[in-house]
């Protein structure tokens, strides 16, 4: 899912909108933030800056409130990443906007903000050409979406200026398909907009945007798009990348079948049949006739003899009893399934 940039991001600064307490993703986000979870193996924050450095995005922000300290203990200054990493660290919460104005005295040209839940194929560089053609002042990513209804909805004019947002739309009440997908191009101008304080992007600084009848656009894309704010979101980011993975393919250095991507340190006993796609964490441990099928195991992991996990997810150091049967289950830290158990349909703890 990756594609080939054709703008030098040179002088773009990017900031990562990090800082809440991932509640929507329990029990998965109880022994680390969203950032730190794991997706191919990988802290879902390194794929994030994987696609800022794609384009050649000069510097990134994380914007961090809630347990910052795994965050900024794991990426440092960025150079083991490849783009130069800044953290602005707020003592209370300050909104999405908010975030953003407390870095004022550094946003001196365009620059972007991501929302740091998502995971996205968008083309920045695409989004960043619209934006300058326009001479925007904002301008902010679409995604089509089948159900619009839990969404804040987009409608836009024939030249994509932006006409109204509609928060949660009921039935008949727009046509419109294409919501927020989180990554907003902007200038400096923006921040005029915004008063000090906790301000949201959504709630005052786009109405306000609008209000003054400023240069405030959209543009859609159908590229992938994925909010990993649930469980089952977040293990479906896991599995759609799965699906891409090829025999033989290195990815982060481990060896892969088609679909399935298993840690190097993971033991799999050769009667154990894993089904794809499904990814397999480190030091975890799959006894012999036990199946694993699209599900996703993290860090040390023990899955016994004969026992079946199904469209899953098990966090850290969980343990499945023999014969046990686990399906479409999240899994919290350490949670300890016993021998002979049928368990379905649920979060633990």
């Amino acid at each position: 899912m990756q594609r080939e940039s054709n703008l030098d991001g040179t002088g773009i600064t990017a900031v990562v909108l990090a800082g809440g307490k991932a509640t929507r993703l329990r029990p998965l986000s109880l022994s680390r933030p969203k950032g730190m979870v794991p997706v191919l193996n990988r802290p879902f924050m390194e794929h994030v800056l994987g696609y800022f450095q794609q384009y050649g995005i000069t510097k990134v922000v994380l914007a961090l409130g809630h347990a910052a300290e795994p965050l900024r203990a794991h990426f440092g200054d960025g150079s083991r990443f490849g783009v130069p990493i800044e953290y602005s660290v707020e003592e209370e919460p300050l909104g999405t906007a908010g975030a953003v104005k407390q870095l004022e005295g550094s946003l001196h040209d365009t620059f972007i903000v991501y929302n740091g839940d998502i995971y996205t194929t968008i083309p920045l560089d695409e989004l960043i050409a619209v934006h300058r053609a326009r001479k925007a002042v904002a301008t902010i990513a679409l995604t089509p979406v089948e159900d619009p209804s839990q969404y804040g909805v987009v409608e836009t004019g024939d030249t994509g200026s932006i006409r109204r947002f509609i928060e949660k739309p009921g039935p008949g009440v727009t046509s419109a398909n294409s919501i927020n997908a989180g990554i907003y191009v902007l200038e400096p101008d923006v921040l005029g907009h915004m008063n000090e304080g906790f301000v949201m992007f959504e709630t005052d600084v786009f109405p306000s945007l609008l209000n003054a009848g400023a240069p405030f656009y959209a543009h859609e894309s159908d590229a992938y798009w994925i909010d990993i704010g649930t469980p089952e979101k977040y293990r479906r980011l896991n599995l759609d990348l799965a699906d891409c993975i090829e025999s033989g393919q290195d990815i982060n250095g481990h060896a892969t079948d088609a679909r399935i991507l298993v840690a190097p340190d993971a033991l799999v006993h050769p009667s154990a049949t894993l089904l794809p796609p499904a990814v397999v964490g480190p030091g975890t441990t799959i006894m012999e006739d036990a199946t694993v099928h699209r599900s996703v195991l993290w860090e040390g992991c023990t899955i016994s003899e004969r026992a079946t996990i199904r469209d899953s997810v098990l966090a850290d150091r969980c343990v499945v009893g023999p014969y046990s049967s686990v399906s479409r289950c999240f899994l919290g830290e350490g949670t300890q399934i016993p021998a002979d158990s049928i368990v379905s349909d649920l979060s633990m703890p």
